[in-house]
């Protein structure tokens, strides 16, 4: 068995947004087959953007593996784009990753992402309710799978 702590602290100031998360999972019992785990996950981010809606982003993802002492530490710079494909918003991107440390096996040196999202902003949630019957038949659906990413003006 395992047990989990998981924190998390977002700031937005104007066209800014900086933030951490934070988890550790250690073991305590169960199987004494099963390796001993004891593992902190770190993802402090920073991100701006534009009056265009390009988004430019710099996390790390790293993990301090405590039974090992060994860090795996990417650096991550990331650019995305809000655009409309018909009446879908999407979110199109790519990035770039350093290993600045990883265990002995693992990666090393460069890497790169491409990213698709597909955005469901407030106003498309409203519509859902409406067909559906209303606010309350929704109630069970916690509100962070409808974040109001971005609203068109009007």
């Amino acid at each position: 068995m395992s047990r989990q702590l998981a924190l998390q602290s977002l700031k937005q100031a104007g066209p800014w947004t900086c933030g951490a998360l934070a988890k550790h999972i250690e073991s305590f019992a169960g199987d004494s087959a099963r390796a001993y785990l004891s593992a902190t996950f770190l993802q402090p981010f920073l991100s701006y953007i534009t009056a265009s809606k390009t988004t430019i982003a710099i996390n790390t993802e790293s993990t301090y593996d405590r039974e090992n002492e060994r860090w795996s530490i990417p650096v991550n710079v990331t650019v995305n784009q809000l655009l409309r494909m018909g009446k879908q918003i999407v979110q199109v991107g790519g990035g770039l990753r350093y290993w600045v440390d990883s265990r002995a096996a693992g990666p090393d040196g460069w890497g790169f992402r491409l990213q698709l999202t597909l955005l469901y902003p407030r106003q498309g949630l409203r519509a859902v309710r409406a067909r559906r019957g209303g606010r309350n038949s929704l109630k069970n659906l916690p509100n962070q799978h409808f974040w109001p990413v971005w609203r068109a003006n009007p």
